[in-house]
């Protein structure tokens, strides 16, 4: 996926609940991952999620509805 060549994989496991565990629970492998706005620093990640004023920008929202969206096309021609 060209549109996103410039991403930086960085494996990061989060504590807190995800949708994925219905998946998990019908025994299929499930993971998440989103692609976060390059402006948000790395060590402010774990901050703003699962906490009680959890939020995300809306660059990373973006992104990853981009992200996700390539993906389903590519795999489910």
């Amino acid at each position: 996926m060209t549109s996103f060549a410039r991403a930086t994989l960085v494996p990061l496991i989060m504590p807190g609940a995800t949708d994925c565990r219905f998946l998990r629970e019908l025994d299929n492998e499930a993971y998440g991952f989103s692609l976060f706005d390059p402006d948000t620093p790395t060590s402010h990640l774990a901050e703003l999620a699962h906490e009680a004023n959890e939020r995300v920008s809306i660059r990373t929202l973006d992104l990853t509805q981009k992200v996700y969206y390539h993906l389903a096309k590519e795999y489910l021609k």
